[in-house]
């Protein structure tokens, strides 16, 4: 996991993507992006939710802006950091136990391979019924 020194790098340098979306071609967009840039705390977001020009519906955004850039508080990028932080630690956690599921799941079939058509059934039957 990406340590928090590393994250500000990010910020500082491109922008951090804080979080994405799928469009209609199924390609995941940016939606939120934090950039620190001479002093000022930038939040870079998705406008407008139907833009043609990202892929996300037929609007044309003709009386709009698709994307907007505002400045934010200190504050409020510290708590945009602090979520995404958050949130990747529990996604690599999840990762880890379902990595953990699938080494369990290798050992058991591994073992099952050596039982009868019968003891499988059973075996299988009561893995789902848990």
């Amino acid at each position: 996991m990406e340590r928090l020194k590393e994250l500000l790098e990010r910020v500082k340098k491109g922008g951090l993507v804080i979080s994405t979306v799928l469009n209609q071609a199924r390609e995941e967009i940016p939606d939120e992006v934090l950039r620190f840039r001479e002093g000022k705390w930038l939040l870079r977001r998705i406008n407008c939710r139907s833009s043609s020009d990202l892929g996300l519906g037929v609007c044309r955004c003709e009386s709009h802006p698709a994307v907007i850039v505002e400045e934010i508080t200190h504050d409020e990028a510290v708590k945009l950091l602090a979520q995404y932080y958050q949130r990747k630690k529990m996604e690599e956690e999840r990762r880890g136990e379902e990595t953990r599921k699938v080494e369990l799941m290798i050992e058991i079939f591994s073992e099952l391979e050596k039982k009868s058509v019968e003891e499988l059934e059973l075996i299988v039957h009561k893995l789902h019924s848990n």
